[in-house]
Parts: structure tokens; sequence; C-alpha cells
């Protein structure tokens, strides 16, 4: 490959990933930033852990089954995750419920997040699992846009200097503050 096909791959590359990887400085700066985004959330009502529990390794259509006997007919999701006796439908960047056992009582709340929210949620993987698979592709993308980057600025005897003076005072800086 010369250096004008690499150039191209590079371009197409970076503009491809452009928006998912301003929506992850957006995402993880806000965060960062103590700006998480909101939760507003909505008890739907309880029912009777007699009749509806939260149980290990729940199948998608019990946990359907628990919404609908709480009136909730119009929702799907792909998976859950469960920490102990509370239940969490996913993808949480956008609607989802949550079924917390209290006592003899089975709570059901939904999640509405808002966009910044969301955003963080999609950052952190906790995304619709296409989305999860793309930014699988986005991690190998930016690896290959930083590394042919550096390459193309290291073989250019114009930018050598300048590229090495960059590389490595990120590298120092990197270093400092991850072990300092």
């Amino acid at each position: 490959m010369n250096r004008r096909q690499l150039v191209s791959l590079h371009l197409y590359c970076s503009s491809f990933f452009a928006a998912m990887l301003i929506m992850a400085a957006v995402s993880g700066g806000g965060y960062l930033l103590g700006y998480k985004g909101e939760f507003p959330e909505t008890e739907i009502g309880t029912l009777s852990t007699e009749d509806y529990a939260v149980t290990e390794g729940m199948a998608v259509d019990d946990v359907l089954a628990i919404l609908a006997a709480a009136g909730v007919t119009d929702y799907d999701f792909e998976y859950s995750v469960q920490r102990g006796d509370t239940l969490v439908t996913r993808p949480t960047s956008r609607r989802h419920f949550r079924l917390a056992q209290r006592g003899g009582a089975l709570q059901i709340t939904e999640v509405q997040p808002n966009l910044q929210a969301s955003l963080v949620e999609l950052h952190k993987g906790h995304g619709p699992q296409n989305f999860k698979t793309l930014s699988k592709f986005l991690a190998a993308g930016l690896l290959f846009i930083m590394i042919t980057g550096v390459w193309l600025g290291l073989s250019s005897p114009a930018l050598r200097r300048s590229t090495a003076l960059s590389v490595g005072l990120g590298v120092a800086v990197f270093i400092a503050l991850a072990i300092g």
C-alpha cells in the first residue's frame, strides 16, 4: 500500500467514525465535568412477590409477563442485568424498567433518560446490541486512525520531528498522570 492509499484510508476511517468520537467526547467530558444526565422515574406499581418475583437468570418472556401484569404492554428489550433483588432491563440508553423486590412487594419503575444520560449509557456500553457491535468497530477504527496518523507523520521528513516530539510528550504526560 502506498502513502496516498494509506492517507485515503486514514481519512475515510476518521470521517466515518467522527460522529461517534464526538459523541464519546461530549458524553465522557460532560460526565467528568459532573453533568451525568437525568433519569426521571415513574412508579408503575407494585405486585405481590407471592405471584411475581425477580429470580436468577430470568428469561425475557418472564420479565415481559411481569411488566404486562403491571399494565406495561408496549415495551420490548434485549436483555436484563440483575444485582441481588433488583433487575434492570437493557438497553438503558432509552426507556427501561427497574424491578425491585422490597419485602413482600415487587416495585416496578419506568426510567426515561434524557439526552445526556442516554449518551453516557451508550458510552458505557449499555446501549442496543447493534450499537455495542459498532462500538467494537469504533475501537478498532480508532486504533487504525491513531497508528496510521503517527506512522504518516513519522514517515514524512517534514513532519518527523514534530510528530516524534508530540508522541513523546503525549506518552510522558500519560505516564506522569497515570502513576502520579
